[in-house]
């Protein structure tokens, strides 16, 4: 049996085509636009022009998934803070209905860190008992703590808008970045510090988190979980990259690599922040989550 889910983020809109067969499921194609919603909103309202442009994006998605066998009614399509940070989102939900015959579901921050968490531990051999599960996306970032005690938060920023509202370039220079990293640190609450001081791994899920795990394969020829000083070391070769590093860059990450600079810091500071003691990077997210919460079954990802 086939399902598609489509994520509308900040950034880029995704989908995931996945075959389901009794309590496991396998990724048959990934795919993802970079359609950059956030540049679209002009006070407080998705311009015509963005909502044009997300309707294409979607059509072209819903097209692929009837063309590889999945029905209408396991078509899944979510959006988060793409469309939570906009005044009378339902309206933008009700036009996509009614001109592509899709329902959107609005995610709050709460369920999208919970159908990350739920992504992460079905991806997982062996589910960690606690940590630290983080989403970067482009417009919001959500955190859950789990283990003895439990906590979520959806905090006000994404690798995009951080690159937008500090005018992060090619080079994150030492003025922007301290004020990066006091404004990231500044949103995380008093309770999550509390318990990060538990010095919890963390477990970074999504897109900014992929790219992370593929650059310290890359600069630091670590395949496997990092301390916080090598993240750090990380962080340093992405923000201040040479001419070659900057190519790379480029190259792996064409929709991306502009925002690896202030995702990377972020992520930085949030694990300073939070007390963490190693980062351990995940394969199942957000769309995966979504798609246990949808079918309702308790599904683990079969390994290819």
């Amino acid at each position: 049996m086939r399902y598609t889910v489509i994520d509308i983020g900040s950034n880029t809109v995704k989908y995931s085509l996945f075959s389901v067969r009794k309590e496991t499921y396998t990724i048959k194609k990934r795919a993802s636009e970079a359609v950059r919603l956030i540049g679209y909103i002009e006070n407080g309202k998705l311009s015509e022009e963005g909502l044009e442009k997300l309707c294409d994006v979607l059509g072209a998605f819903r097209e692929e998934a009837l063309a590889a066998g999945c029905v209408e009614e396991r078509i899944f399509a979510f959006a988060t803070a793409s469309l939570r940070r906009i005044d009378k989102p339902q309206s933008v939900i009700a036009a996509l209905e009614k001109r592509m015959g899709l329902k959107v579901v609005l995610l709050s921050g709460e369920e999208e860190a919970r159908c990350s968490f739920l992504g992460m531990l079905s991806a997982a051999e062996e589910p960690p008992e606690s940590g630290v599960m983080l989403d970067m996306g482009g417009g919001s970032t959500e955190i859950h703590i789990f283990g003895d005690s439990s906590y979520t938060a959806s905090l006000p920023f994404g690798a995009l808008s951080l690159k937008n509202s500090f005018g992060v370039g090619r080079d994150l220079d030492a003025d922007t970045e301290r004020a990066l990293r006091a404004y990231v640190s500044g949103a995380v609450p008093p309770e999550a510090r509390e318990l990060g001081e538990q010095r919890l791994d963390a477990y970074p899920v999504g897109g900014t988190a992929r790219a992370c795990a593929k650059l310290a394969k890359i600069f630091l020829n670590k395949d496997g979980p990092l301390t916080r000083a090598e993240f750090s070391a990380l962080t340093a070769l992405v923000s201040q990259p040479d001419d070659g590093r900057y190519e790379t860059l480029r190259a792996l990450f064409p929709d991306r690599f502009m925002l690896l600079s202030s995702g990377c810091t972020a992520f930085d500071e949030l694990f300073r922040a939070l007390g963490v003691g190693r980062v351990v990077f995940c394969t199942g997210g957000i769309r995966e989550g979504y798609l246990l919460l949808r079918t309702g079954k308790n599904l683990k990802e079969k390994k290819n």
